[in-house]
């Protein structure tokens, strides 16, 4: 809990941009299915940056790049428990109701997603 603890600390006194804040602290985890408050936190940013203002782009591909990193290195014992943390936000960008992607961004960025969440 200490390092949660300091990362959060540093974040907010930085000023990081919110996507990038959740970036910063899933890096930083090894086995982020221990920590369903982070997971509920990152996929509150998820939903909360879509779409991206022009400014936040760049950082909200970031956390979408976390996102598929947490998904491939979880242990497959937990991705059901990981998956259903972040499906909301996930699917929000699935979605992509506002087209806001490219289609090289969605290919190889956020269209692996398909895979796991509903987009009913």
């Amino acid at each position: 809990m200490y390092m949660l603890d300091y990362l959060t600390s540093t974040i907010r006194s930085t000023h990081i941009p919110t996507g990038i804040s959740a970036t910063l602290l899933l890096s930083y985890l090894d086995m982020p299915s221990n920590a369903p408050g982070l997971l509920g936190f990152v996929n509150n940013m998820l939903m909360s940056t879509y779409p991206p203002e022009p400014w936040n782009n760049i950082a909200s591909m970031w956390l979408i790049h976390t996102a598929t990193r947490v998904v491939d290195m979880c242990p497959i014992k937990r991705l059901c428990e990981v998956v259903g943390s972040l499906e909301d936000g996930l699917s929000v960008w699935v979605v992509d109701q506002h087209q806001v992607l490219t289609v090289e961004e969605y290919t190889f960025d956020v269209g692996g997603f398909r895979l796991y969440v509903s987009t009913n």
